[in-house]
């Protein structure tokens, strides 16, 4: 069960989900599951576009604690594509291409004028 907060909004897919407020105040301290923070673990070291399949594999790995493939590879992706990553992209917490399927986790970088701003993290010297 989750224990996401109740307040729900329509994002570009159509789908009902809680707001970015909600999700903020959700990620990534108190996730409604580990897999919001599993996900943002396996990102963690990553940089450029990462596909959605790599992310499933750190994820299904750690969830089982030994490598997985097939219909379980496939389920942990569903999940992600379908919520987590979502999720989290709602929150800011990384960059999520419902599309092309890839994750991006994002550097946050303080301007000048004192407004913080996320940034995709491209390569090694980012």
């Amino acid at each position: 069960m989750s224990n996401l907060p109740v307040h729900h909004s329509s994002d570009a897919r159509g789908t009902d989900r809680p707001s970015s407020a909600d999700h903020l105040t959700m990620a990534p301290d108190r996730p409604d599951d580990g897999r919001h923070r599993l996900a943002l673990d396996a990102v963690a070291g990553l940089s450029g576009p990462v596909p959605l399949y790599d992310v499933a594999d750190v994820v299904a790995a750690r969830e089982s604690g030994t490598p997985v493939s097939g219909e379980r590879r496939y389920q942990v992706a569903m999940g992600l594509h379908h919520a987590t990553l979502p999720d989290l992209d709602d929150a800011g917490l990384l960059s999520y291409d419902w599309t092309w399927r890839t994750v991006q986790r994002l550097d946050w970088s303080e301007t000048r004028d004192g407004t913080v701003t996320p940034r995709a993290v491209t390569g090694p010297s980012d």
